[in-house]
């Protein structure tokens, strides 16, 4: 009698322990799935920043919001290469500019996101790739590029310390079963 108590302890204990490390692992997916999806919300508040240039490329609240979505330093690197290590908003408004001027020239009155893929790299960093369609005023795609996205999670809130604008054949693909 006593030896099955010991053995009905043992078999208890074991189940709550492996019970926990279930809910321990549930709670950290559901969380790790909170954090895609908060990422994702604060790439396509970037984009539509971005977009709100697009229609007037001195839109104050468009400057304003575009600067505040970048982590400072941040290294940004344009579709032909060109880097700017930008220490400061001014920086980033000079680059978004000159980008602004670029598609503007290719007819491109608005971006819009086709893909987002995302990649967790450690607790409070995520890769993004993107696939960006570009669509003249009529809403008919010119064209399609690609970009990838070092973002990273600071006092709450989602901020680019590195974007990386590149042709679309170059894209990181993220696609695996463990992404979102």
């Amino acid at each position: 009698m006593k030896t099955s108590l010991v053995h009905n302890i043992k078999i208890f204990a074991l189940f709550v322990i492996v019970s926990c490390g279930a809910l321990t692992s549930k709670a950290q997916s559901a969380a790790e799935n909170e954090g895609f999806k908060q990422a994702k919300q604060f790439l396509n508040q970037y984009i539509e920043h971005f977009n709100l240039l697009l229609k007037n490329p001195n839109d104050v609240k468009g400057l304003k919001a575009s600067a505040e979505d970048i982590s400072y330093p941040a290294v940004l690197i344009s579709p032909k290469g060109n880097k700017l290590i930008a220490t400061e908003p001014s920086f980033v408004k000079k680059s978004n500019l000159g980008f602004l001027n670029y598609l503007a020239k290719q007819g491109i009155a608005r971006i819009s996101w086709q893909k987002i893929e995302l990649k967790k790299l450690g607790n409070h960093v995520i890769i993004a790739s993107n696939v960006a369609n570009l669509l003249n005023q009529q809403g008919e795609q010119v064209s399609q590029t690609s970009g990838t996205y070092l973002i990273h999670k600071h006092q709450g809130r989602w901020k680019i310390y590195s974007r990386i604008q590149h042709p679309i054949e170059d894209r990181i693909n993220l696609n695996s079963s463990s992404n979102r």
